[in-house]
């Protein structure tokens, strides 16, 4: 959900190898009624713990991450949420076995 207007379903990736090695596509919906809804369902304490709102810092550059606590209190993170070490370490791997072109 975007905006609180505009609703994205699918996947897509944004890199310059996914016109060429990615069959990968998504739909933009927009539907504030929809969007408002679906925000609705996801309104419980499990739900809320899974979303995340992004936004840039002053700076223009800084990703910031918002959520809820359990409490309802707004939470704010440059941390991008559950990331792991493995990603780096499983891009590296790919990019052994993957032409230097399409990374």
């Amino acid at each position: 959900m975007v905006d609180d207007r505009l609703l994205v379903v699918g996947s897509a990736n944004l890199d310059p190898r996914s016109a060429i090695a990615n069959t990968e596509a998504s739909v933009g919906i927009d539907r504030p009624l929809l969007v408002a809804e679906l925000l609705r369902l996801g309104e419980s304490k499990a739900q809320r713990a899974m979303m995340y709102r992004l936004r840039l810092q002053p700076d223009g550059r800084t990703v910031e991450w918002l959520t809820r606590d359990e409490q309802g209190r707004a939470v704010a993170t440059t941390d991008e949420p559950g990331r792991s070490p493995w990603p780096p370490l499983k891009l590296w791997l790919q990019s052994l076995l993957v032409d230097e072109r399409l990374l």
